[in-house]
């Protein structure tokens, strides 16, 4: 057996600025008899810095060589693959649960402990809602045989208010059948969305097929934002469910455990109480929404203050997006696109905004896509991190994006700006 040392300085972000860039500049310049790797928080990291471990065009700091005198590796990856973080987080999960004794003996893991089920409206709102639906089709003019077509396409499975707000959407694009819209699918080429960005899981964006006999069958991207309209017409619960908790974290350990101690904490004064495990999907998100909510007002990293506002700014761009009549980017918004001709400006000119940035992505505020194509054009998109999409009820399908430019967000930052 042969052992090699290694030696780690963890919790670098603990140094003085100028500190670890010493430690750094040393552990650069030293021969490489014994490996070490310097763990740290991604904001102890210069702005370029931090481009450069998430871009392989980024420019290299002078007198090193990439890969050669340092290599970044990110302990947080960029989020786009969520099913194997999943996996992830039930081992986390579990390993929870079993500290915890009084809890182990009534389940074995947190997935048993939430609810899945899809709530469903209460009586009284189901015929608010069937009588909205109904007058919207009287509008429309539509005849009797296209809109049996077009309940046909809907997926049967699904709650009937579910059933009602999609139907709502689909009569709303034959209304407008414009070229932006496809009338059972999500955006088209002239929507915010890539045509070549792939979902984060196979089931997340169907593409279109046969229902059996030639119909068209509706993607589940708009079952998606026919939930996220119930819940802001209704406030129907739509955080909930073990996967929905994981999706959320941003595949951030310490976000996931945030959150799902959050439900833990309710559960165990269920039990204090003797009223079983089980929470509701009502009880699931309005926990994670106050802990998401808490979260965020407790933020007071370096221009937090800032960040708070280009997240209400997003996300209020976000939320009319999904509140569309016509659902246009079908399971909506939750970001925010500038051309990169813009973003590439102002990092040039040392704008006030790469700081903000920079503290925003360490945080999980948003995250950054740079050089995205999308309508013909290239894009630098904001998205929002899981905590702001459960505060302010956005969807965590990835991308549907608001078109602006990079003055909106600066003024938003001034101090009279009303958001």
């Amino acid at each position: 057996m042969k052992l090699k040392p290694l030696f780690i300085l963890d919790d670098a972000h603990e140094l003085h600025p100028e500190q670890f860039k010493d430690i750094s500049t040393w552990f650069r310049n030293r021969e490489l008899k014994i490996a070490r790797w310097i763990v740290t928080r991604m904001d102890a990291l210069a702005p370029e810095e931090f481009r450069a471990a998430v871009s392989t065009n980024a420019r290299r700091a002078a007198g090193t060589t990439l890969g050669r005198d340092h290599i970044y590796k990110l302990m947080q990856r960029d989020g786009r693959r969520r099913r194997p973080f999943r996996s992830v987080a039930r081992d986390i999960a579990r390993r929870y649960i079993e500290q915890m004794p009084t809890l182990r003996r009534q389940a074995s893991t947190l997935e048993e402990c939430l609810d899945a089920r899809e709530p469903a409206l209460n009586a009284s709102d189901f015929e608010k809602l069937s009588n909205r639906v109904a007058a919207v089709v009287s509008k429309s003019g539509i005849d009797a045989a296209t809109i049996k077509q077009i309940e046909a396409s809907i997926p049967p499975e699904i709650e009937p208010d579910q059933h009602q707000a999609a139907l709502r959407i689909l009569v709303h694009r034959e209304m407008k059948r414009s070229p932006q819209t496809d009338l059972f699918g999500g955006a088209s080429e002239n929507a915010d969305e890539s045509d070549d960005d792939e979902p984060d899981d196979p089931e997340e964006i169907e593409e279109e097929a046969d229902a059996g006999d030639g119909r068209k069958k509706v993607r589940s991207a708009v079952i998606t934002g026919a939930s996220l309209q119930l819940h802001h017409e209704f406030q129907r619960p739509y955080f909930f469910g073990f996967d929905m908790v994981a999706d959320a974290s941003n595949e951030n350990i310490e976000q996931f455990i945030s959150l799902a101690g959050s439900l833990v904490d309710v559960i165990e004064t269920k039990l204090m109480r003797n009223q079983g495990v089980r929470l509701d999907a009502k009880i699931q998100h309005q926990t994670l929404a106050k802990r998401a909510s808490d979260t965020i007002s407790a933020w007071d990293f370096p221009h937090s203050e800032s960040v708070r506002k280009l997240v209400s700014f997003i996300a209020k761009r976000s939320l009319a997006r999904i509140l569309e009549p016509n659902a246009s980017l079908s399971a909506g918004a939750n970001a925010y696109g500038i051309p990169q001709s813009e973003m590439d400006r102002h990092r040039r000119e040392g704008g006030s905004l790469i700081q903000i940035m920079h503290y925003a992505q360490a945080y999980n505020a948003f995250s950054i896509k740079e050089e995205y194509p999308c309508k013909k054009r290239i894009w630098c998109v904001f998205e929002l991190g899981g905590l702001p999409v459960i505060a302010n009820g956005l969807t965590l399908a990835r991308g549907g994006f608001c078109e602006g430019h990079i003055s909106d967000l600066m003024e938003c930052l001034s101090d009279d700006a009303k958001l």
